[in-house]
């Protein structure tokens, strides 16, 4: 499901959406979901963040990767190219990997911070499906997202932040 917020800032509309896209083995699942996604938001100011369940591991999700519009760019890689930014932990079933994602389409709005969030063990916290899974009890079993953006009059070229 696509969630989308249309606003108007700075006397220009933005649209703000969230999704979880297909979490099966189905890139092909995937890439019709962007499709219909890009439909969607094709418009100048645009940001999609969410559980994309692909990561920027060409070998693995070059489907996805090939059908990411290139209009967007990647906040993540964009301010921390050399930090993996994994938003699954390590765990009994699968290694660390980032499906998470903030994506933005704007030659105005430009990404100034992010971070991860809600890394740290809830305090006492315990639950069956963390010790199932043999992790540490957290908000999610995916760590948040957290960044800005900001307005600028001078555009910016989207970087080619997916391969």
């Amino acid at each position: 499901r696509l969630l989308v917020c249309t606003m108007e800032i700075n006397g220009e509309p933005m649209l703000i959406s969230s999704v979880h896209l297909e979490s099966l083995d189905s890139a092909k699942g995937r890439v019709t979901q962007m499709e219909e996604i890009w439909a969607i938001l094709g418009q100048e100011h645009s940001i999609l963040m969410g559980d994309l369940n692909f990561s920027d591991d060409a070998s693995r999700y070059s489907e996805e990767l090939a059908a990411v519009n290139k209009a967007y760019r990647d906040v993540w890689l964009e301010l921390h190219p050399e930090e993996p930014g994994c938003t699954m932990p390590d765990s009994a079933e699968f290694p660390a990997w980032r499906p998470d994602h903030a994506l933005v389409r704007s030659g105005s709005w430009v990404p100034t911070q992010m971070k991860l969030i809600g890394t740290e063990p809830i305090p006492g916290a315990e639950c069956e499906q963390c010790a199932a899974r043999a992790v540490a009890c957290t908000p999610s079993d995916h760590y948040g997202l957290c960044f800005e953006v900001r307005w600028t009059t001078v555009q910016v070229a989207p970087a080619e932040t997916m391969n």
